[in-house]
């Protein structure tokens, strides 16, 4: 029999710990039964468990027979204290100690041999139940080894060698000397089976698995018309599962939730939404706050849910909500943005003229504007007819560059559609009728059939209705629409600054392009690029000088002449062009993409 030292059970530990298990034998080898605990292992978060280690007929110093630690699944396992026994020698824990907390509570009991017997070590059983003894002696009977019991693994046999070359499978009475056996496993596969009615799983997600398999989050499936609402244990949708964690040890089957999708559909009548509006939704969408969308000259004044706009407006789409929805933006037009400019007496070119009072529009009529109003090809005019229609200066909003290359005629017809949408007098008559839809395309030539028709045009000043300013309301407004201001006190070259890069956009300062109106210095009316950008078509006729008789009242200009009076300059002038005197005598046919127009309403 061999003499065994106190210090015995060090000399079989396993990566730091005792890996011993107990069978209770005629020999005197002692165990205890082994209590456990359960814990979820698909999904769920980390948990703290509960390690209690019985003495069996030991005790710990203070003569306690159980000891207790807490901790946290998968931090490290530190037993401060180990049981004595007189006569014996700790071997070892049933179950063998792990190196860190386990995934559920666990009983380890002290396995105990009698001093001078033999040792048997196991290797490999770090987390597996092993219920063959710790020891023997020459008389112990034969001992048939059993398998061990490790979640995840199958058993493959006890060998000798831990390059498993000599299995072993019984220690035969009568031997001596301490035994070391290796335990062989074989990791055990678990199918995971996704019911995906109808989806499309992604590779990301295995197959299989085993229980050394790091943590598998699960990835998201996609089926056309749905939103995967999360997979599930069971086909109620009770249990969602978002991860496998490692040590998982069975079969498993996950069930795909589907939420169906349903459009929201916006008719926004030329607006522009507000992108926080989602397309679409689910049943489970939290509830949806709608924001408002934007159209330039309107109010929003809310969603509906019908057409005409009747019923509640809409203002949420709530949480459990189900179907396809149409939502109508409804708009309230904003009055047309106009400065008023008060009449009066003033001396224009050396004469005296007396204004009435009128409004006038602080820009030039914008690209966004001018398309409002001219859906189709209304009287042959394109939507939106400008050249410069991309590539807009740096900060500058492309929608709100000025129309251009539309003729004098293309204006009026916009006048006047205008005023019929805004439910005011139009002030232009061609063919007898207001109606531009009446009037026929818009003559692009002199020698078009009917275009004595269009040259015949007459202007009602009265109407409230749109129109373009004569030129003596052009220059009067330009010069800061000043009553009693005469030709000697008008200090300004330019309209609103003698400097003219402060006011205009011009040859040596547009890059060859239009500009976002409003971007310059403004006169003292408050009106922008009365000088450059574009011409400004005005409703004289151009005769050789803009004098009028003294004394005249809201001269209109002279009744003959081909061409009609621009004035302001443009973009591509030069400075001369862009003084608030300069005059251009344009062809109202013709269409340039230096020509654009402003209006005015009558304020009589």
């Amino acid at each position: 029999m061999q003499k065994k030292n106190a210090g015995i059970a060090r000399s079989f530990a396993l990566k730091g710990l005792l890996l011993l298990a107990a069978l209770t034998l005629s020999t005197g080898f002692f165990a205890c039964k082994i209590a456990v605990g359960g814990g979820e292992g698909v999904g769920t978060e980390v948990p703290q468990v509960t390690l209690t280690f019985d003495a069996g007929e030991g005790s710990f110093k203070d003569g306690k027979t159980t000891l207790t630690l807490t901790g946290k699944v998968g931090e490290k396992l530190a037993l401060q204290e180990s049981p004595v026994r007189e006569g014996y020698d700790l071997t070892g824990w049933n179950p063998a100690l792990p190196e860190k907390y386990p995934e559920k509570n666990t009983e380890y009991t002290a396995v105990w041999v009698k001093e001078g017997d033999y040792t048997i070590t196991y290797v490999n059983v770090d987390g597996a139940t092993n219920e063959n003894p710790a020891g023997y002696n020459v008389e112990t009977e034969t001992i048939t080894l059993k398998d061990p019991v490790k979640p995840g693994y199958t058993f493959g046999g006890w060998y000798k060698d831990g390059e498993f070359t000599t299995q072993v499978t019984e220690i035969i009475k009568g031997s001596t000397g301490n035994i070391t056996l290796y335990a062989k496993w074989e990791l055990v596969n678990y199918t995971i089976i996704y019911e995906l009615d109808g989806g499309t799983n992604v590779p990301e997600n295995p197959a299989s698995y085993n229980v050394e398999t790091e943590t598998i989050t699960l990835k998201d499936p996609v089926k056309t018309g749905y939103t995967f609402g999360g997979w599930y244990k069971d086909g109620e949708f009770t249990t969602q599962v978002t991860e496998i964690t490692q040590g998982t040890t069975s079969n498993i089957t996950l069930y795909a939730k589907w939420l169906e999708n349903y459009t929201i559909t916006y008719e926004l009548e030329s607006g522009t939404n507000a992108p926080e509006n989602p397309a679409s939704y689910n049943v489970e969408t939290e509830t949806i706050i709608l924001k408002d969308p934007v159209k330039t000259g309107y109010t929003f004044a809310g969603w509906y849910k019908t057409e005409d706009f009747t019923g509640n407006a809409v203002t949420e789409i709530v949480q459990g909500t189900t179907g396809d929805i149409t939502l109508y933006a409804k708009w309230e037009q904003i009055p047309f943005t106009t400065v008023k400019v008060e009449g009066g007496k003033c001396t224009l070119n050396g004469t005296e003229v007396t204004f009435s009072s009128f409004w006038i529009s602080p820009y030039e009529v914008t690209q966004e504007e001018f398309v409002s109003v001219m859906t189709g090809n209304q009287n042959g005019i394109e939507p939106n007819p400008s050249r410069f229609t991309s590539n807009p200066a740096a900060g500058d909003v492309q929608e709100w560059r000025p129309v251009e290359h539309v003729s004098w005629y293309d204006a009026i017809v916009y006048c006047n559609l205008l005023s019929i949408k805004e439910g005011l007098t139009p002030c232009y008559t061609i063919k007898g009728s207001t109606n531009p839809a009446l009037w026929g395309t818009s003559p692009t030539s002199f020698s078009v059939e009917d275009y004595d028709d269009w040259e015949s045009v007459t202007c009602n000043f009265d109407a409230d209705g749109y129109r373009l300013p004569t030129e003596a309301e052009w220059e009067y407004a330009a010069r800061g629409g000043q009553a009693g201001i005469t030709d000697g006190s008008w200090d300004n070259t330019y309209s609103g600054s003698n400097t003219l890069d402060d006011v205009a956009w011009w040859y040596d300062n547009s890059d060859s392009k239009t500009h976002e109106v409003g971007k310059k210095q403004a006169n003292a009316l408050g009106l922008y690029d009365m000088s450059g950008n574009v011409w400004e078509g005005c409703w004289d006729r151009y005769g050789s000088s803009s004098g009028y008789p003294s004394g005249t009242e809201d001269p209109a200009g002279p009744d003959t002449g081909s061409t009609r009076v621009g004035r302001g300059g443009s973009w591509d002038g030069f400075s001369s062009n862009c003084a608030v005197s300069c005059r251009s005598s344009n062809n109202p046919c013709g269409r340039y993409d230096s020509c654009g127009f402003r209006l005015v309403r009558s304020a009589r």
